[in-house]
């Protein structure tokens, strides 16, 4: 790996630019470009994938980057256990942590077919490998709240809370294999089944329930889950949450779904007005 992402410059010329982002981080962050969009379309097309000369063996395969660049940040963190060192010395340790930390999900997500095994298990291995990694890597950055955590930060939502908020359901399932419970509120959604709500995992909401987390949990504003999904447009979560024991609760608070709805889509509109039909 370049220690200098700046040696791409002379590595690529004309091809390669790199910027500078400030962040919340004790020093701004230099990351590569490609100079012009259309060079990535040209890897990515099957033009260059059909084509019959050497320029061939440099065609690119998206889902395939996508995992192999997941993969090796899932790998850089499971081997990091220095959060003693706090956020500053372990960006100066570790070049790449940054980055790391901050995208692997990302890539995760634009993976558009199953994932490998060996990507599947460093997942896994991430949220119940116990807190060194995982603390870790929320110290560098906190997907919950988008940015670092302050030096001494040693009180964490949950590896199940993180593994619901990202939508990764055999991680959620090895975590309640293992005694996860649903422990008292903490991040921005409070609960485990709240996070999988607001990302709108539907498949982990559905696990949550059936190992017996609490389908009358609130957000931090009082709403209770099924308003929000429905809000959101999350069909499958309102009525999953409806044929787990919601009915009530969604007679009850119907004025209020009415009247916050018409503010958004009318798609999400006319989700809503499926729901009313259970009341």
């Amino acid at each position: 790996m370049l220690s200098d992402p700046n040696k791409l410059l002379d590595l690529c010329p004309g091809l390669i630019s790199c910027s500078t982002i400030h962040s919340d981080g004790p020093q701004p962050e230099t990351l590569p470009n490609l100079v012009y969009p259309s060079i990535r379309e040209y890897l990515f097309s099957k033009r260059i994938r059909t084509s019959a000369s050497l320029v061939g063996e440099f065609s690119m395969n998206e889902n395939k980057a996508n995992s192999d660049i997941a993969e090796t940040c899932l790998t850089y963190l499971l081997q990091l256990e220095d959060s003693v060192l706090g956020n500053t010395g372990l960006r100066a340790k570790y070049n790449f942590l940054p980055y790391a930390a901050t995208f692997w999900n990302l890539h995760v997500q634009n993976i558009e077919c199953p994932l490998s095994p060996s990507l599947e298990y460093k997942i896994i291995e991430l949220f119940t490998s116990g807190p060194g990694c995982f603390q870790t890597w929320l110290q560098v950055y906190d997907p919950d709240i988008e940015k670092e955590r302050p030096v001494g930060t040693n009180v964490f939502p949950s590896p199940l809370y993180y593994a619901s908020l990202f939508g990764h359901s055999k991680a959620v399932q090895a975590l309640l294999q293992k005694g996860a419970t649903f422990d008292e509120p903490r991040g921005k959604h409070r609960y485990p089944l709240l996070a999988a709500i607001e990302s709108g995992h539907e498949a982990v909401a559905r696990l949550l329930i059936e190992h017996g987390a609490d389908i009358e949990v609130r957000y931090k504003n009082k709403d209770p889950a099924f308003v929000r999904a429905a809000q959101r447009g999350y069909e499958e979560i309102v009525a999953l949450l409806i044929a787990k024991g919601a009915k009530m609760m969604l007679r009850t608070n119907m004025a209020r779904l009415h009247y916050t709805v018409p503010s958004v889509t009318a798609g999400k509109a006319e989700a809503t007005r499926k729901f009313s039909n259970y009341c």
